[in-house]
């Protein structure tokens, strides 16, 4: 009996998508890493035939020894204090990422576009009925609480997982459905209070906007305008994303008391170890930053909220690996800024030439959508180095720069 391959497809990235999330709840563990390795490592046997196709650019491979070397000579005798298996095992779990991510890009590269396209809209569709029905109903088993939205432990989880899908689906839609995606995303960003989701939405929005406006584009100010005359005649949501917003010590905010202190311990880390950096998963084992004792002080948790991963990805880097943490965010920057100029020139040309949106340069379009959403997680609100997104991201980045295409119009 043939299996439809779109079946592996969906089931493989549900496994990846929703495991880790489970674990982390049901288990009570401290992050996430743990489900997103065994979830790879089982999608892994399903694309070993793909591992013939692996191929890996010069560049990259003398980059990441490079890393490696830098975080075994240099970074890991930054810290000065002794390792537990966290970081004795994350080495090994880095290196199996990256293969995990070279073997995705094989099998996204030999991914035939209408299978894919397949799998972006199924799975768009299930991000739908996940969030709808985590507003809808409330979980309160296996360690599950009001907050939820099942099986993710909180909003922001949900929506580091469909923020990136709903980007993509969006620009390979039928222009017929475009606007359905847009709202609701921003619908669920809403009721869910989700500002990480928001931003999502805002990406398509900031790529959306050109000089030449058609009436979809109309439609979309529209309906954002609308979504935004909601929001400010709301209290209670408008409360909790102004407030998510305002970047200060005394706001009392956790979103945005994580976020300074991911930036304090990056500063600190840069500054007391002369750009070594405190070593690699080391972030955590130093002092508590200022920062850190407002959140102890609010929580009674010693402190310890978001310290291991720093709040955002960028922070993490900088922090652990000192000045190559800064080589690594301002590339990564780079590669965000150059996929939002090629999809707004994409969009540009798809409204001048009216191309086929499913078909037209598709798996570019899914690279530099997944590219440009990296953003939120490296520079805003991020879970560390092990994650759906970060192979996203790395696969992504592997296609583009492979395939060398020259940019829409």
């Amino acid at each position: 009996m043939n299996i439809n391959p779109s079946y592996f497809d969906v089931a493989g990235f549900l496994l990846l998508a929703l495991l880790p999330s489970f674990m982390h709840v049901v288990y009570a563990q401290d992050s996430r890493t743990p489900g997103f390795l065994i979830a790879a490592l089982m999608v892994s046997f399903v694309l070993m035939r793909y591992i013939k196709f692996i191929r890996v650019p010069v560049n990259w491979l003398v980059s990441i020894m490079l890393i490696l070397m830098w975080i075994l000579l240099v970074a890991f005798s930054a810290g000065g204090v002794d390792y537990t298996s966290k970081q004795l095992l994350s080495l090994p779990a880095m290196i199996f990422s990256l293969f995990f991510a070279f073997l995705l890009a094989a099998w996204f590269e030999k991914c035939p576009p209408n299978r894919l396209y397949r799998l972006g809209s199924i799975a768009c569709g299930i991000f739908f009925l996940i969030g709808w029905a985590g507003l809808l109903f409330k979980v309160s088993v296996f360690g599950y609480n009001s907050v939820s939205i099942f099986p993710f432990a909180e909003p922001a989880h949900f929506a580091r997982i469909a923020g990136p899908i709903y980007v993509v689906v969006f620009f390979l839609a039928p222009r017929k459905y475009k606007l359905i995606i847009f709202m609701n995303s921003a619908l669920q960003s809403i009721l869910i209070q989700s500002l990480s989701l928001l931003l999502y939405t805002t990406i398509i929005l900031l790529i959306v906007l050109q000089l030449r406006w058609g009436w979809f584009t109309f439609s979309i100010i529209v309906a954002a305008t609308i979504l935004a005359a909601g929001l400010v005649k709301n209290p209670v949501y408008l409360e909790h994303f102004t407030s998510r917003l305002t970047l200060s010590r005394e706001s009392g905010n956790m979103t945005s008391l994580v976020m300074l202190q991911g930036v304090e311990s990056a500063k600190n880390s840069l500054v007391n170890t002369r750009g070594l950096g405190l070593g690699f998963q080391m972030l955590g084992t130093e002092d508590p930053n200022e920062i850190s004792l407002i959140l102890d002080s609010i929580l009674s948790q010693g402190g310890e909220m978001n310290r291991a991963d720093g709040g955002f990805v960028a922070a993490k880097l900088i922090a652990e690996l000192g000045l190559a943490g800064v080589i690594l965010a301002g590339f990564v920057f780079v590669q965000i800024l150059k996929s939002f100029i090629w999809l707004r020139r994409y969009w540009r040309a798809c409204l001048r030439f009216k191309v086929n949106y499913s078909d037209y340069r598709l798996k570019l379009v899914v690279a530099n959508s997944l590219i440009v959403t990296f953003f939120i997680e490296m520079f805003l609100r991020g879970g560390g180095y092990f994650s759906l997104t970060v192979v996203f991201f790395a696969f992504s980045l592997l296609y583009v720069r492979k395939s060398q295409v020259g940019l829409v119009g």
